[in-house]
């Protein structure tokens, strides 16, 4: 219910349908207890400044994908303990918090870096989200339009705003990078110092078990593989086999739970440049190859521009804080949905009676 409140904020853009409000934190007088509040620095660097006005919603991604990976059954999230050691025996709102600072940086690179390469934020689409704000607060209500924000962990239309065009060029320099990679990786050797050991990036060829174009799906991988491991360019042998469609030339760059599990795991235990075995999964036969990829790019020009965060802001936030403050939110929408389907009924069913009767 709560990726769907998300998914129904990014309506905004005028899609109808899945990277910062200045925060602080405002301490109680025993400096036990924290909350977000307005114009706190947590992390900067040359010529970068991040507020933490949006850390609310990098938690909040933070936390549902901590809390699939840790039970991929999940199904509630409210039932989370927040605090709870996790197998590995660390805290899970540690991680949470580690993981939400850390996307903070490296959305802050990667937009310092589309600024000054001229892939920007245009003044088209500023008014394009600026104008589905007003048709959906006009449709909806300037409460109900609050509510949907805070129920993603962000607390003004302002920190909406500046969200937005943060994600839209982390997007766009995204994509360039997936058509350009030579241009990002000149060299392989130093981008591979920036390793990151929460991201993994990989090529792989799909032929999938139901495959209507290769008769014999597991033989037709075998051949690959064999040619594969033979020296042929990895990535023509993807334009000439892969049925996975979606995937850039670039291949993917991912973290835990983001991947069924049989390839998530190999393409955690391969070195760069490494070609796996055939791989199985519910969705076919793969054959993976680790490469250097965006993650590295990403951690790459955080180092560049000395980008650190407060860690004394992060230690203060309290994730469990944060997180019931959207499922309150939430619950705030669902009820106004309920109360405006209702009325709804009410009135059909009087317009129905009105035709009954007479």
């Amino acid at each position: 219910m709560l990726t769907g409140i998300m998914c129904c904020t990014f309506i905004l853009s005028g899609c109808n349908k899945k990277d910062t409000n200045s925060s602080d934190v405002s301490q109680t007088e025993d400096n036990n207890e924290s909350t977000i509040g307005n114009n706190i620095i947590v992390a900067k660097g040359d010529g970068i400044k991040i507020s933490a006005e949006t850390f609310g919603y990098y938690v909040y991604q933070a936390a549902m994908s901590v809390a699939m990976a840790d039970d991929p059954n999940i199904t509630d999230f409210t039932t989370v303990d927040w605090e709870k050691k996790m197998s590995d025996g660390r805290v899970m709102s540690d991680v949470i918090k580690e993981n939400a600072i850390n996307e903070m940086l490296k959305r802050a690179a990667i937009v310092k870096y589309g600024k000054e390469n001229d892939i920007t934020f245009t003044d088209e689409e500023r008014e394009q989200i600026k104008s589905g704000m007003d048709q959906y607060k006009t449709e909806q209500g300037n409460g109900l339009f609050e509510n949907t924000l805070k129920a993603i962990g962000v607390e003004t239309v302002d920190a909406y705003l500046r969200l937005y065009e943060s994600e839209t060029i982390y997007s766009k320099v995204k994509s360039d990078f997936e058509k350009n990679r030579k241009k990002y990786i000149k060299d392989e050797k130093k981008m591979r110092e920036y390793k990151d050991d929460n991201k993994v990036s990989v090529q792989h060829i799909l032929i999938k078990n139901n495959s209507t174009k290769y008769e014999d799906p597991k033989k037709t991988i075998q051949e690959v593989l064999e040619r594969a491991k033979n020296g042929e360019d990895f990535t023509q042998l993807m334009k000439e086999f892969n049925e996975d469609t979606g995937e850039p030339d670039s291949g993917y760059s991912f973290g835990p739970g983001e991947m069924v599990a049989e390839f998530e795991d190999a393409s955690f235990n391969l070195g760069y440049d490494e070609i796996s075995d055939v791989v199985e999964s519910s969705y076919g036969y793969h054959i993976i190859k680790r490469v250097t990829g965006f993650a590295e790019f990403e951690n790459y020009l955080i180092d560049k521009w000395n980008i650190e965060a407060d860690e004394d802001f992060v230690n203060k936030v309290s994730v469990s804080d944060i997180m019931k403050d959207i499922a309150d939110a939430n619950n705030t929408l669902v009820s106004a949905q309920k109360e405006t389907e209702n009325q709804s009924g009410g009135e059909n069913n009087t317009q129905d009676g009105g035709k009954t009767n007479g």
